[in-house]
């Protein structure tokens, strides 16, 4: 019971050299230190246990003479585990590249062949092409929208003063030149047919009188002076009724229609029409029944559809590529084909807020698909590429960090590691790895990927 106090400190003192032994690398030099200390814990506690049942004070001593030499032990290891260290990482590093240069080798051994069925490659709608040897056509890509042909837009104002009666061209109407709009009470209408009524009289009592002073004064009957006036009233009343038909041949009526009125000067109306002055669609509407309305007033709206305009914006590195009649292929959505024009015209300025310059494109309309204000994009087409193997970007898969295309083979497809030396937005210039007269995976290729690291990962597995 005397030494019952010195149980602890013993077994902690063990239980530390044998935890510090089995944290080494299993090498013959740690493995032969790691038993020696072992050993020396072992005497040293059969030595505490011997002494203990002799004599207390050697005890002691035997102590304090092993605990010495426990501690130069540990630091002896210590000191050999450094110095031996990096050799034992080396030596271990190298079984482990050995171990996967043996994974390496058998992984090399397995064939990267994907082989189908015929009907397997229908199900999955996996499509092939012949490789062929070409030319791949480069283009800038530009974004921008379908604007109304501003050449092709008549809005429509009044020519004269008046309140609207009747309104007959609601937005989306289709009209022709010359078709009825809308219907004004004007009296200024009423006050220029008067005004033309008084000039045809005034015209025909100064033609009488003239006639008549031209009779007198061949008789000698009037003065010169007489003839002279007369003949001048005839010319003022023949220049102000022309200035007057001309004031109502400019508020809209035909020359037909003022022939008419000329016959009956007296038919005064305030009924004005309003026409269309061309072709086209109403766009917009702006008048109500009821309203009060000035020159200045814009009634209608009314553009030709059958040709739109398509403005892109393009940044000031690629201006230099671009321009006027170069071909242009102008894409709305991904369901339609894309549209085909020429640059017309490329803006002078650069926009300071965008740093931007549009390019206009005319486009025909007549199906009156391309609605203004749709978004478009358009590839301005600036050149081709050397020869080489043009492929679509569909084709292309990244397998083990390379760019691959699946080739067809008399035993299936493999991925074939291909290099790229040029590319638009939809195909890649192939400028080795694949040769012309092959077959290759142009839709569909991730169906061969997904098989290929299927098989790769059980065998992967099984190994």
């Amino acid at each position: 019971s005397q030494f019952k106090p010195f149980r602890a400190p013993l077994r902690a003192f063990s239980f530390f050299f044998f935890m510090w032994g089995s944290q080494l690398p299993h090498t013959p030099c740690n493995a032969a230190h790691c038993l020696w200390v072992k050993g020396r814990v072992l005497r040293l506690r059969i030595n505490i246990l011997h002494t203990l049942t002799t004599h207390r004070q050697s005890w002691i001593n035997n102590m304090k003479k092993n605990i010495t030499i426990a501690i130069l032990g540990l630091i002896s290891a210590v000191c050999l585990g450094i110095l031996f260290w990096p050799h034992l990482n080396h030596a271990h590093d190298h079984d482990h590249d050995h171990d996967h240069a043996e994974y390496d080798d058998t992984h090399a051994d397995h064939d990267d062949v994907v082989r189908l069925t015929d009907a397997v490659l229908a199900e999955f709608n996996i499509e092939q092409a012949l490789a062929q040897a070409g030319k791949l056509d480069l283009h800038v890509t530009l974004t921008g929208e379908i604007s109304l042909n501003e050449e092709d837009i008549a809005r429509v104002h009044p020519k004269i003063e008046g309140m609207v009666t009747e309104v007959h061209a609601p937005p989306g109407t289709r009209v022709v030149a010359g078709q009825r709009l809308a219907i004004l009470n004007s009296p200024g209408l009423a006050e220029a047919q008067a005004g033309y009524s008084a000039a045809i009289e005034r015209h025909k009592t100064a033609q009488a009188n003239f006639q008549r002073e031209s009779a007198l004064w061949e008789k000698k009957m009037t003065s010169q002076q007489e003839y002279l006036d007369a003949q001048q009233n005839l010319i003022d009343a023949k220049v102000e009724q022309n200035l007057r038909s001309t004031q109502l041949l400019s508020l809209g009526m035909t020359k037909r229609q003022l022939e008419a009125f000329s016959k009956q000067p007296g038919t005064i109306s305030t009924r004005f029409e309003v026409v269309a002055p061309v072709g086209g669609t109403i766009l917009e509407r702006h008048v109500t029944v009821g309203e009060n309305v000035g020159t200045d007033a814009l009634l209608f709206t009314i553009a030709d559809l059958d040709t739109v305009w398509g403005e892109f914006h393009a940044f000031a590195s690629d201006l230099g590529k671009i321009g006027v009649g170069q071909d242009v292929g102008v894409y709305i959505d991904t369901n339609r084909p894309s549209l085909q024009g020429k640059v017309t015209w490329i803006a002078p300025l650069v926009d300071p807020a965008t740093r931007t310059a549009k390019v206009r494109v005319v486009l025909p309309n007549t199906d009156g698909n391309l609605r203004p204000g749709a978004f478009a994009s358009a590839n301005v087409s600036i050149g081709q590429t050397e020869q080489g193997i043009p492929v679509p970007k569909t084709a292309l898969q990244t397998f083990e960090n390379q760019t691959v295309i699946f080739v067809r083979t008399d035993d299936g497809f493999i991925p074939r590691p291909i290099i790229i030396s040029a590319e638009n937005d939809t195909h890649v210039l192939v400028a080795s790895g694949l040769d012309a007269g092959q077959t290759y995976v142009t839709k569909g290729a991730f169906t061969l990927k997904a098989e290929l690291s299927k098989s790769l990962f059980d065998d992967g597995h099984n190994h």
